[in-house]
């Protein structure tokens, strides 16, 4: 499943701190959003064609699903995974009672509550969406919080290798999760694309990561230039 876990996360070496850096950050989250939207798009005429058993609004909710759902569920799920482990409990901790995931769980709430008590169902459904899309802009910070860039780096391959796994049908059609390549040129097209969007927010982690102070270092004095090797005063 071609490109479902692309590189969501903050792109700017001082993260969503200032405005720029936020409105930098957005306007890249929105950028990559389309991109796996017209990848999902991609697929579903490969697998389908025009039409999936019906009518073609099916293609909406699946799109949603695998391109916003998919990484929050992904990120929670290595998030309970770094819990049960002694070395990355406390960062884990952090993060599913940090400022992102309350996003998330207010966002559900509220939803739920718009949903199911005052019979308001699309905007308790445009409420839930949002905290879902937060959560997925910001996946709850894992990229920018533990050992790093190797859980980021991590976190970003088997993110997308397991898109690779849960395929277009195992939403579309409540199939089984099974690994397969594509078979059509257009689906190798969604492909490559997907892993070269993975493979160029893995580079930008990788330079955010050298760029930040370890902790521990004492500040950089005014106007210290960036270190040329090993790590760099953002």
């Amino acid at each position: 499943m071609p490109g479902r876990f692309a590189y969501h996360g903050r792109m700017s070496g001082g993260g969503t701190s200032g405005v720029g850096g936020f409105l930098r950050a957005g306007l890249l989250f929105a950028v990559n959003t389309v991109v796996q939207m017209l990848l999902v798009g991609a697929e579903w005429l490969d697998a389908y064609g025009f039409t999936y058993q019906g009518p073609v609004e099916d293609f909406g909710p699946v799109a949603f699903v695998l391109v916003l759902l998919y990484p929050v569920a992904f990120t929670v799920f290595i998030l309970l995974g770094m819990l049960v482990l002694p070395g990355t409990r406390r960062t884990a901790r952090s993060l599913l009672v940090g400022r992102d995931a309350w996003v998330l769980y207010i966002g559900l709430a509220i939803g739920a509550v718009l949903i199911y008590v005052v019979d308001q169902y699309w905007a308790g459904v445009v409420i839930s969406w949002l905290g879902v899309a937060w959560a997925a802009f910001t996946q709850l910070g894992v990229e920018e919080e533990g050992p790093q860039p190797w859980l980021g780096l991590t976190f970003l391959v088997i993110g997308y290798v397991l898109g690779l796994y849960f395929g277009l049908n195992f939403v579309a059609e409540d199939g089984d999760p099974e690994f397969s390549l594509p078979t059509s040129l257009l689906g190798w097209f969604s492909t490559i694309v997907g892993a070269a969007i993975v493979g160029w927010g893995m580079v930008q982690h990788w330079r955010n990561s050298r760029r930040r102070v370890p902790p521990g270092y004492p500040p950089a004095p005014p106007g210290y230039p960036p270190a040329s090797g090993g790590f760099g005063y953002s």
